[in-house]
């Protein structure tokens, strides 16, 4: 087998250059989307765990008290 020759060289991916860049960009965007969700649910986990912790902090304090 000769590979020097494009048409003899075998073909691994039926893709073209463009699609393959495209899906690429495609990956990164659903990446980049995943990884903005992470963050932001994280964001709001913590600000869930600040305010129950506020509130907690505030029962304990009003036990203290009485």
């Amino acid at each position: 087998m000769d590979f020097a020759a494009p048409e003899t060289a075998p073909t691994i991916l039926p893709f073209t250059k463009f699609e393959i860049m495209g899906e690429s960009k495609m990956l990164w965007a659903r990446l980049l989307a995943y990884a903005t969700g992470t963050v932001q649910e994280l964001l709001l986990r913590s600000e869930y765990l600040a305010a129950e912790n506020r509130i907690l902090r505030g029962q304990i304090k009003g036990r203290r008290d009485s």
